[in-house]
């Protein structure tokens, strides 16, 4: 019997559950309407009023309070601080190494310039043999050459720009010929430098030839100045 009793108790309270949840639905149903109806009666008030759409309403500008402009202030400040102490601080590095290097000897020194500039040569990011002979099977290839710095030097510039190669990049590398056509892009800088020579559909049985500068020669340590590229 009392089983009985709490059966029916929990269907009575599920039933009134249902049943509120039915009439709220009920309810949110009918003010939808009147809600949205409300809402473009407004949107109709402030159009007439101004005469601007609603839709192009913009929002309103952030206003700081005085303290919040004191702190952004200050926090510049104390960041400007910090950048002129680093500043102060690498130039004293530079001043104490140009002083360290002057003991050096010339063939110590030039070890370290050496090691500043690096050179890379390559084919489709496959590098140059050394022999000088590049055999492709592919039609369409791109020819790059990079000059690029260490990315942090303790040399002052005068001396790091010793390490680079004295022949003008673009001018260290010739084309024997002019029948094969191809694009040239330079991307000069003074840290990293790119050519990039771009051929497109090269015949079978096509070798190019190519000369490079003895300065360049010897940075890539390459058997010899006179380059091929054989397409197969």
């Amino acid at each position: 019997m009392k089983k009985k009793k709490k059966t029916f108790l929990a269907m009575g309270l599920l039933s009134g559950l249902l049943l509120t949840g039915c009439a709220q639905n009920s309810v949110d149903q009918q003010a939808q309407p009147n809600v949205q109806a409300q809402q473009q009666v407004q949107k109709q008030q402030i159009q007439a009023n101004t005469g601007k759409s609603t839709n192009n309403v913009q929002t309103p500008a952030i206003q700081l309070t005085a303290s919040q402009v004191a702190t952004m202030k200050q926090t510049l400040d104390d960041q400007d601080k910090q950048i002129k102490a680093l500043t102060d601080e690498v130039e004293y590095y530079r001043s104490y190494v140009k002083d360290f290097t002057a003991t050096f000897s010339s063939d110590k020194m030039k070890t370290y310039i050496d090691k500043e500039w690096t050179y890379t040569l390559s084919v489709n990011n496959v590098d140059f043999p050394k022999n000088g002979i590049l055999s492709l099977t592919d039609k369409s290839f791109t020819l790059q050459l990079n000059e690029q710095r260490v990315k942090y030097t303790i040399l002052p510039d005068e001396m790091s720009k010793q390490g680079k190669i004295q022949t003008d990049l673009p001018s260290s590398l010739s084309f024997e010929s002019t029948d094969i056509k191809h694009d040239d892009n330079q991307n000069l800088g003074d840290i990293n430098s790119t050519l990039t020579y771009s051929f497109k559909d090269i015949p079978s049985n096509t070798t190019i030839k190519f000369k490079i500068s003895d300065d360049l020669k010897a940075k890539l340590k390459m058997d010899t100045n006179e380059l091929q590229i054989q397409v197969q």
